[in-house]
């Protein structure tokens, strides 16, 4: 970590090591300009959540509820994202450029 952001952010937390949180797989994050492709991307995360599940659990995260509804709450309303509105002002304030 360069020195800039440990000034900002801190040092990395020193504990036990984490696993690599799964990430959605390419057929549910891409799409080609086609209708239809939440429909087909249904199994895919409702495997997903359930990959997470697991995931939570092992990482004794207390997650409660499915991934699905975490994301949709994270986002359904301006209120909703706490701040994250404003995190690119923030960051550009604190002299981090951003693309």
């Amino acid at each position: 970590m360069s020195n800039r952001a440990q000034e900002h952010f801190g040092e990395p937390y020193g504990g036990e090591g984490t696993s690599i949180k799964p990430r959605l797989s390419q057929e549910v994050v891409l799409h080609h300009e086609r209708y239809g492709a939440f429909e087909r991307s249904v199994g895919a995360l409702e495997a997903y959540d359930r990959l997470m599940d697991r995931f939570y659990a092992k990482e004794r995260m207390g997650v409660q509820g499915s991934w699905s509804r975490h994301s949709a709450a994270r986002v359904e309303s301006a209120q909703a994202l706490r701040g994250r509105d404003r995190l690119r002002a923030a960051l550009s304030s604190m002299g981090f450029e951003l693309r």
